[in-house]
């Protein structure tokens, strides 16, 4: 939107220097954004926008174009170009526009690798004189959603200090864009996922905790009061073979575009996390990834499997992407890196989750069957250890003993 905004403001102003001579003038605009095409057309069919048009992201945005097309003695023809052409076809073989639009891809690219600490506050413009600011930072876009994040993310972040025992600065250096990028994707297993975040999946510990008649131990080696950490670190085969395919897979993540240093420490705080080792030493690796690592070791390996990051990887990744092509990084694919390895690790444990379920509650329905019937067996003799502290008129509910009644 604000490429649009940029361009009829220039032909605003240009138009005021130099009067069209022509009565009837029509230019051809193009863009890859369809969503801002279709926007500006209800916008002028209307001529008017309800209240909670005002929720809209970079309303604001369009409203100055829609105030300045106005202003203009042009009449402009919005059209569509797909975006990113040269990604299958070489530029030279491309359309006219097209070509434009991987050029100012180039440019938006280089800008946003320049600048790559993002200004806190927006200029307001002249149709929109009122702005949200949160948090000392102007809110253009999801105007509901980070009102509600202004005010339940601190309470949140309090929580997780307390809970894992962080100093206030470790809460700093996560990658919460990437943490919300990355857990963006298991909405259908939103109660799954958000016990496992916070370190409560309801393991043996936590199950026999509210229930003392469902086991504490290990479904698989039969360790006492099953945590959430022993269901990743437990010794059984195969949990073993898990972690070994976890590792194979980190190692084998993007080869051809990852930092091999990123990799090389990640699989060593993975495996230290796995064999309950100390922390990576920092002095094993080059000095630009000290930083990473200390971060990274305060805040726990374990939590990469939850999606939470230090901002070094991304950094860092950035850089190392720079270095390869000789230029200008995409700041999204970056990002990417970071979010489709982080979504890798929490699809490993969704299934060694799947694996722990079915060691406990049975991979088919006989066995489940099995297991079923022995928690219900335990908890009848729990009854039975009532039978003498019962009122009279209750006693004819028992029988000469548990055994007796599930004979």
């Amino acid at each position: 939107a604000y490429g649009v905004l940029a361009t009829v403001w220039w032909l605003l102003h240009t138009a005021a220097r130099h009067p069209p001579i022509a009565t009837e003038i029509s230019i051809s605009h193009h863009l890859d954004n369809q969503s801002v095409i279709t926007c500006l057309k209800r916008m002028h069919r209307h001529g008017w926008s309800a209240p909670n048009q005002r929720l809209q992201p970079e309303q604001d945005v369009l409203d100055e174009i829609q105030t300045t097309l106005q202003s203009l003695p042009y009449t402009i023809k919005f059209q569509w170009v797909k975006g990113h052409q040269d990604s299958t076809l070489p530029v030279e073989r491309l359309p006219l526009p097209a070509q434009l639009n991987c050029e100012a891809d180039q440019e938006a690219t280089l800008q946003q690798t320049l600048q790559y600490s993002q200004p806190q506050h927006v200029t307001p413009l002249p149709s929109t004189p009122n702005q949200l600011i949160v948090c000392d930072k102007s809110v253009t876009s999801h105007l509901k959603r980070r009102v509600r994040h202004a005010i339940a993310l601190p309470r949140l972040q309090q929580y997780l200090r307390q809970r894992f025992k962080w100093e206030d600065q470790t809460c700093a250096v996560i990658d919460w864009q990437a943490y919300e990028l990355i857990i963006k994707k298991y909405n259908e297993s939103r109660s799954t996922i958000v016990k496992h975040l916070h370190a409560i999946s309801p393991t043996g510990h936590i199950a026999h905790r509210n229930d003392s008649n469902l086991p504490h131990e290990c479904p698989a080696c039969s360790a006492p009061f099953e945590n959430n950490d022993h269901v990743i670190t437990c010794p059984h085969p195969t949990r073993r073979d898990w972690r070994d395919t976890t590792i194979l897979k980190i190692a084998h993540y993007c080869p051809d575009t990852s930092d091999p240093h990123l990799l090389d420490i990640l699989r060593d705080g993975m495996l230290r996390y796995h064999q309950q080792l100390p922390p990576v030493p920092p002095h094993q690796y080059p000095a630009a990834y000290h930083s990473l690592i200390l971060r990274q070791n305060d805040i726990g390996w374990d939590h990469l499997y939850r999606g939470r990051w230090c901002t070094d990887w991304s950094k860092l990744q950035n850089q190392y992407t720079q270095r390869r092509s000789g230029g200008a990084a995409p700041v999204t694919s970056t990002q990417n890196w970071v979010i489709g390895i982080g979504r890798l690790l929490i699809d490993q444990w969704l299934a060694l989750w799947k694996l722990r379920n079915e060691q406990r509650h049975g991979a088919d329905a006989a066995r489940h069957s099995i297991i079923r019937e022995q928690a219900l067996r335990n908890e009848l003799r729990s009854l039975y250890s009532y039978k003498t502290k019962v009122c009279p008129i209750d006693k004819n509910l028992f029988q000469e003993s548990a055994e007796t009644h599930m004979s």
